[in-house]
């Protein structure tokens, strides 16, 4: 059973839905194209992730983005996008002149010195709220914010915890479950200390990879906004549960439950619970613009069901394409993978125009899956 209030309350006219047996295998066989730029390599917008309002008459796409990487700082914004909750709406591109600044905002102190990752949203008990990545430098992510929202538009930020620089926790998925009778939200958080190179980042472990995480709530309920609901941040560490206070440092490495799976998004298929990653080595396939490498960095998806609150995760599958190149030849090819629940709809970021060439290039596509 869906855990918690259905989420489509609009119909889609869609080539192929999922089928209960959608953890066998997943294939791109349609779309394809641009919804959030152009690959244009002054540009980059990346890492969507998107929600149909409670209302269910409007779909919210927030995206990692910057305007003009040639020059400025190459700190990231967080944008949102809107369109109606229509098949048309979710596979035409975005309007560019309509999109909002979320982050940073000055009214909360968030200043144009800090970038922003990684964002994930996901809506509880009537509420929205929001994960995202915050740096000091465009290359150590030391901080945690997590986002409330009533609307989906206006957000209260604060922080979730943070981690000694060059740490580096980019991503954290989140969404509500009940476990051993207290209620959470329960998910997944990446573990990136050294596969970007940044000058002067110092690599504290030798992997990238996927942790355990669970923020326990201390009320279940909607929310104003106006006071936290949740009271301690839990990490997998050495096979057990390990607590601080929202907004604390963690001094610990969490256990990896997977090595070298990258940007992690949690969503709800059907029946069952599937976290899709980028994969941080993928084999050459001869496929895109690229270079001859034999493995490359975030050209393809993983996805791998898993139970609520689990620290396993199945074997990963790897998603194909019969439309664009993927698995991809060159670094960044394809990565950021986020479905939309309710459909066959796959929201990713290629650099496929440029071939990875140029500090932007970044731009959102869709494409539609057949399992």
């Amino acid at each position: 059973m869906f855990p918690g209030k259905k989420r489509l309350a609009f119909s889609l006219v869609i080539g192929v839905l999922f089928a209960a047996k959608a953890w066998s295998g997943e294939i791109e066989t349609a779309g394809g194209q641009p919804i959030v730029g152009n690959g244009s390599t002054s540009t980059a917008y990346l890492a969507p992730s998107g929600i149909v309002s409670n209302d269910g008459s409007s779909f919210f796409l927030y995206v990692e983005g910057d305007d003009d990487v040639i020059h400025d700082t190459f700190f990231d914004l967080l944008y949102m996008y809107v369109s109606p909750a229509t098949w048309s709406g979710l596979t035409s591109p975005f309007n560019q002149a309509t999109k909002r600044t979320i982050l940073p905002d000055p009214s909360q102190g968030q200043d144009t010195a800090h970038g922003y990752e990684a964002p994930f949203v996901f809506s509880d008990a009537g509420t929205y709220y929001m994960t995202v990545a915050k740096s000091p430098n465009a290359a150590d992510f030391n901080e945690q914010l997590i986002g409330c929202s009533t609307d989906g538009y206006t957000w209260k930020w604060r922080t979730l915890f943070t981690t000694p620089l060059g740490n580096n926790i980019q991503a954290v998925t989140l969404r509500y479950g009940s476990i051993g009778g207290d209620n959470y939200w329960w998910g997944f958080l990446e573990l990136n200390p050294c596969q970007l190179a940044h000058p002067g980042v110092t690599c504290t472990t030798p992997y990238s990879g996927i942790a355990a995480i669970r923020v326990h709530l201390a009320s279940h309920a909607a929310s104003n906004c106006a006071s936290p609901t949740w009271d301690r941040v839990d990490f997998r560490v050495n096979g057990a549960w390990r607590s601080i206070l929202p907004g604390q440092q963690i001094t610990f490495t969490p256990d990896y439950i997977s090595f070298n799976d990258i940007e992690p998004k949690l969503h709800w298929i059907i029946d069952h619970w599937e976290l899709w990653t980028a994969a941080v080595s993928e084999p050459n396939y001869g496929c895109g613009c690229g270079t001859s490498q034999s493995t490359h960095y975030a050209a393809g998806f993983h996805y791998r069901t898993v139970g609520v609150g689990d620290t396993t995760l199945s074997p990963a599958t790897e998603v194909y394409s019969q439309i664009r190149c993927l698995p991809g030849n060159y670094d960044e090819s394809r990565a950021w993978p986020f479905r939309v629940e309710g459909t066959n709809l796959l929201y990713s970021m290629t650099k496929d125009v440029s071939c990875g060439a140029g500090p932007g290039g970044h731009y959102i596509v869709v494409t539609g899956l057949t399992p």
